[in-house]
Order: C-alpha cells, then sequence, then structure tokens
C-alpha cells in the first residue's frame, strides 16, 4: 500500500471538499468520503479510514449535549403552530404603534423574542414574512423597506440563546454551550438596539418609506379640536384608559410565549438546569402551550414531530461526516502546520482574524450556515486559539459573519426562505434591493464585535464569574 505526506493530503482534501460541493453534491457527503479517503492516503491502510468512520459514527452522536438539537428543534415548532409567534408580535406591534416606524421596531423586538423559542434563523424568517409582511403593507410600508427589516431581523435567531449555531461551534470547539448562550446575549442586544435606531433614522431621514397617510379615523389636528371643552377632554381620557386596557390586555394575551422564554433563560443562567435540561423543560413547556391553544390535534402533531425529526437528521448527520473530517484533518497535521506557519511570519492577529471574516463571508454566498461551521471552524480555530484570542468571542464573531452570509447572494438562504414564505408576488431584485442598507448596517456591527470583544465577554462572566 502507499501513502502520501500527511500535510499535502490535508490541502488537496480542503480543495476537494469545496469542488465537491461546488458540483453539487450534498455537503455531509462531501465531508464523509473526503475524510475517509484522506485517513486512506495518509495511512495507506484501508482499515483506518474504517475505523475513523465507526467511532465517529458513535462518538460524535452519542454524546448528552446532542439531545439539545431536536429538544430546541421541537419546542421552536410546537411554539409556532401554536400561535405564540403571532401573539409576540402583536404585543410588540402594541407597545410601539405610537413611535413613527414603531411597526418596523416591533418586527424586531418580536423576532427578538422569538429567538428565545426557535434558534433558527430560516425559521424566523418564514415565520413573521407570513405575520408581518401583510400588516406592513396595510399600513403602507415599502416593500423594499419591509424586507429588509424581515430579513435582517431574523438573524437574532442564530445569535441569541438558545441558537443551533452556538451549539455546533460548542460542540466542535469543545467549549461550554451555557457559556456561549450567555457570549450571545451582548451581540444579539447590539444588533437590537443599533436596528431600532437605523429603522427610525430612515423613516425621518425619508418619511416615504412608510407612506404614512392621514385617514378620516385619524384625523390631522386643527385649531378647534385643540380647544375642546371639559366634556370632550373627559371623554378623550376615557379613551386613553380605554385604549390603555385593550393594549395591555394584547400584551398580556401573549404571557404563556413569556413564561417559555423565562423557563429557558432563566433556568440555564440561575444553574437550575443545564443546557439539555432547559431544552427538555422548554420542550414539554411548548407541548402544553400548544395543547392550550390547539387542542390535542393528533394530525398536526405527527407532522410536527416528523419535521423536527427530519431537521435534526440532517443536522446530525452533517455532524458525524464533519467529525470524520476533522479527524482526518488532524491525522494530517494540517491544522497545526497553519498554526506554525502564520506564528512565524509574525503576522498581527488581527489580519488573520479579518481573514477568516473574508472567507466566511464569501462562503456565505454559496453555503448554508451549519455546512459553514462544519467546514471552517476546525481549521480556523486552533489557529486564533494559538493566536491568543478568547474562545467565546471568536465563537460570536464567526456566528455573526455566518449569519451575515444569509442575507448574501447567490445562496442567501433567508432571502430564498422570504420569497417562498412571501404572501403574493416578489420579485429577488426588490429584496436585494432592500436588504443592501441592513448588509452595511450588519457590516457596523460586525466591525464593533472585533473591535469591543467585552461585548461578548461581559455577560459569561458576569453569569458564570
Amino acid at each position: 500500500m502507499f501513502a502520501l505526506e500527511p500535510t499535502t493530503v490535508g490541502i488537496l482534501s480542503i480543495t476537494l471538499v469545496f469542488l465537491l460541493i461546488f458540483s453539487g453534491i450534498y455537503v455531509a457527503l462531501a465531508l464523509g468520503i473526503v475524510g475517509c479517503l484522506g485517513a486512506f492516503l495518509v495511512t495507506g491502510n484501508l482499515n483506518v479510514a474504517g475505523r475513523l468512520l465507526s467511532s465517529s459514527a458513535y462518538s460524535n452522536v452519542n454524546d448528552y449535549i446532542f439531545s439539545v438539537i431536536p429538544l430546541f428543534i421541537l419546542m421552536g415548532a410546537l411554539a409556532t403552530s401554536a400561535g405564540a409567534t403571532k401573539d409576540l408580535f402583536s404585543a410588540c406591534n402594541e407597545l410601539t404603534k405610537r413611535i413613527r416606524g414603531g411597526l418596523g421596531m416591533s418586527v424586531v423586538f418580536a423576532n427578538a423574542m422569538f429567538a428565545a423559542i426557535t434558534g433558527v434563523s430560516v425559521a424566523s424568517a418564514a415565520v413573521f414574512t407570513k405575520i408581518a409582511l401583510p400588516e406592513m403593507r396595510r399600513r403602507r410600508y415599502q416593500d423594499r423597506f419591509s424586507f429588509g427589516i424581515i430579513a435582517t431581523s431574523s438573524l437574532l435567531g442564530m445569535l441569541l440563546p438558545p441558537s443551533l449555531l452556538m451549539i455546533v461551534y460548542g460542540v466542535l470547539t469543545e467549549q461550554s454551550i451555557g457559556m456561549l448562550f450567555a457570549a450571545g446575549i451582548g451581540p444579539g442586544l447590539l444588533l437590537i438596539v443599533t436596528m431600532a435606531i437605523f429603522i427610525w433614522f430612515r423613516v425621518h431621514w425619508n418619511p416615504k418609506l412608510i407612506n404614512t397617510l392621514q385617514t378620516a379615523e385619524n384625523p390631522a389636528p386643527t385649531a378647534e379640536m385643540t380647544t375642546a371643552t371639559d366634556e370632550v377632554k373627559a371623554g378623550l381620557a376615557e379613551t386613553m384608559a380605554s385604549d390603555m386596557r385593550v393594549r395591555w390586555n394584547v400584551v398580556g394575551k401573549a404571557w404563556p410565549a413569556y413564561l417559555l422564554m423565562g423557563v429557558v433563560i432563566v433556568g440555564i443562567y440561575r444553574g437550575f438546569f443545564t443546557p439539555t435540561e432547559a431544552a427538555a423543560v422548554a420542550a414539554f413547556g411548548a407541548l402544553l402551550l400548544y395543547i392550550r391553544l390547539r387542542g390535542l390535534r393528533v394530525r398536526e402533531m405527527h407532522e410536527i414531530i416528523m419535521e423536527s425529526g427530519l431537521m435534526t437528521g440532517s443536522i446530525l448527520i452533517l455532524l458525524l461526516t464533519a467529525g470524520i473530517y476533522s479527524k482526518m484533518l488532524a491525522l494530517t497535521g494540517l491544522p497545526n502546520y497553519l498554526t506554525s506557519a502564520v506564528l512565524d511570519t509574525n503576522v498581527q492577529g488581527i489580519v488573520v482574524v479579518i481573514g477568516c471574516i473574508l472567507i466566511l463571508l464569501l462562503l456565505g454566498a454559496v453555503l448554508d450556515s451549519v455546512s459553514m461551521m462544519l467546514v471552517t471552524v476546525p481549521i480556523m480555530f486552533p489557529l486564533v486559539m494559538q493566536l491568543g484570542y478568547d474562545p467565546l468571542w471568536f465563537g460570536m464573531v464567526v456566528i455573526f459573519t455566518i449569519e451575515m452570509g444569509l442575507l448574501t447572494p447567490p445562496f442567501g438562504m433567508v432571502l430564498f426562505t422570504i420569497m417562498s414564505s412571501s404572501p403574493g408576488e416578489l420579485h429577488y431584485r426588490d429584496l436585494l434591493m432592500g436588504v443592501t442598507p441592513f448588509l452595511l448596517l450588519l457590516l457596523v456591527n460586525l466591525c464593533i464585535l472585533v473591535m469591543v470583544p467585552e461585548i461578548s465577554t461581559y455577560f459569561p462572566k458576569l453569569i458564570f464569574g
């Protein structure tokens, strides 16, 4: 038998993975094939490749932490089917409706709360396209502006805990899932605040974005109206009190969703249970919420469980084959070789980090988020750690960058999700034009995250010490 020089095999394997992916082969299949082939070429022994496959199939999936994935996916599916998302959007809309651009802000705030239930950006994009877009059209928001708000705010699904990408990153890098969840709070809040400010600024700079018109039910104030009698003032006060009761009824209607979010977040950060236990409790809570709001619909429940199982299966297969690929790379010694080569050049660490960001942005145009992380993190993480950077901070930078890739053409999974979920005709060009200003906002956010690591590390230190 024969064997090639290990580093050469490592370099060739990376090239082959991307060639296979770009040719249309499923990412999991490409990783598995290249992993086994690379192990064979390094050792010259077919049995080694077989043992690599069998050990990865067992050790990579037979882990307690992996039960988080199906449980959080099931929780999000049950809560969405129960109508919790619509209640959250109505509550946020009620609280912001007196602010100019408030409907757009309500989409951001509702997406932030929905992120604590689902943890998947694509799911957020699909749900809020169906719920928010008709209301934004009714309120005369320009479609391009609406698309940008919905698409960008859906990224909060992966930035705020519980996040599927954080779980995958934690598994790949052996970092605490709870610490990663805490690290995501800062970047998530940063995006929420900057998006709200950006929406407010744009609607004041260009009022035509929302085309708010005075109607007979909401007439412009006149001089006679400002000199109202005491009786009219009393009537206005009574109307305001009635409006306040209606407002709090709408806000209070979403209390089951608030409770579900509180169980996950407080339970993890107060140490009542681990992320896996929190996922189990939250999934059970979502089941109770579904039964309370929808009743026991066996057929619909069967569809929810099947969809959750299919999504879980696809993710676990990706993790399994990524494990084979990662072990093959370790066998070639390529990560150590790259680390030594970079350290020998005395290049500044921030240059390496920027290089990683640029690679992820380019890959975001053609790969989905989980696949991108599985392909790149095993190579990037050891290198960046040798340069002395915080693993939690780097994780947030990677996740934020990967999320930006969900909005970049030609792949842009969130963009296609919005197109497929949109009620009525939607042109891809309008979608791209609407998202472009928000991509610039995301780029500013990413620069802030890179330059201020404390945004990602403050909450883990505050919560866990």
